[in-house]
């Protein structure tokens, strides 16, 4: 799969075909459906409990509210869910990648060998458990860089007027590097 040919401008539509179609190799397909396949049930318990005590939360929290404000209940539904669902997201992409963390870097070694032609590093029980510490200890310094950064963020958010208008778009900046150090690490490491 090493090509000789003269580098060209590729599209984002073309290395995402050419991502299902490294998916479907022997060998790779493993280390794509098993952490998947975690998040996948770890997610919908999560999500399948959240839910559950919604009934009891909503409830709860409108016996606060004065009667007067009770019309409150049909508004407060969509936002809580809503803000519930943004939250658990943001919350479970993290734990997501955790657990996904081992596979992606043993997917990132195994990809890299196949279109390289380079031999493929050891990829048995005792190969994959030896490289758990070292992965592990990449996805806590990351973290370690992260929160601080991001606790001052979330802190911009009770500033007014910074708040509202500066604080999104830093947010979103920041988030996008985030994605980029995290992804584009798994390769780096190799």
């Amino acid at each position: 799969m090493v090509s000789s040919s003269a580098p060209t401008s590729r599209s984002g539509v073309y290395y995402f075909s050419q991502g299902w179609k490294l998916i479907g190799l022997p060998g790779i397909r493993r280390y794509v459906f098993l952490p998947l396949l975690v998040n996948v049930l770890l997610m919908g318990g999560a999500f399948w409990w959240l839910f559950t005590r919604l009934d009891s939360w909503i409830p709860s929290l409108m016996s606060h509210v004065p009667d007067w404000l009770q019309w409150l209940n049909y508004l407060l539904w969509p936002v809580v869910v809503l803000s519930i669902l943004l939250v658990f997201g943001y919350f479970f992409s993290t734990i997501a990648n955790w657990i996904a963390a081992p596979f992606s870097g043993l997917l990132a070694e195994q990809l890299e060998a196949r279109l390289t032609g380079a031999t493929p590093p050891d990829v048995g029980v005792f190969g994959i458990l030896k490289d758990i510490p070292r992965i592990m200890k990449r996805e806590w310094q990351k973290l370690a860089w992260y929160l601080p950064r991001a606790i001052v963020l979330l802190l911009l958010y009770f500033i007014p007027g910074v708040g509202q208008t500066v604080a999104p778009v830093l947010w979103f900046l920041f988030s996008a590097w985030m994605l980029a150090i995290q992804y584009c690490d798994y390769p780096f490491d190799n």
